[in-house]
């Protein structure tokens, strides 16, 4: 059966969250209009660092509990990282 254009492009974010490269939590994000697709990203380093995947995750070897503390995150929200593109 032939997906909802919601469903569609949910899809997609699913499919663009396998680039992440947090450690903990990956995230994929699309940005659409009148059903075309404008812009994906995932969370992860930014441009020119280490990824996480690279150098491990500080949260996690301090056993930082999810939730806390984000400001020792080097990662960039997929949302945010979508619009700066």
């Amino acid at each position: 059966m032939r997906p909802s254009w919601d469903e569609y492009f949910m899809e997609m974010a699913e499919v663009v969250k396998s680039r992440s490269t947090c450690i903990r939590r990956q995230v994929g994000a699309v940005i659409v209009k009148d059903k075309r697709l404008l812009a994906s990203g995932y969370n992860g380093a930014p441009s020119g660092l280490k990824h996480c995947s690279e150098t491990g995750c500080l949260r996690d070897k301090l056993n930082i509990p999810s939730g806390e503390r984000h400001e020792l995150c080097r990662g960039i929200h997929a949302e945010k990282y979508v619009l700066y593109k």
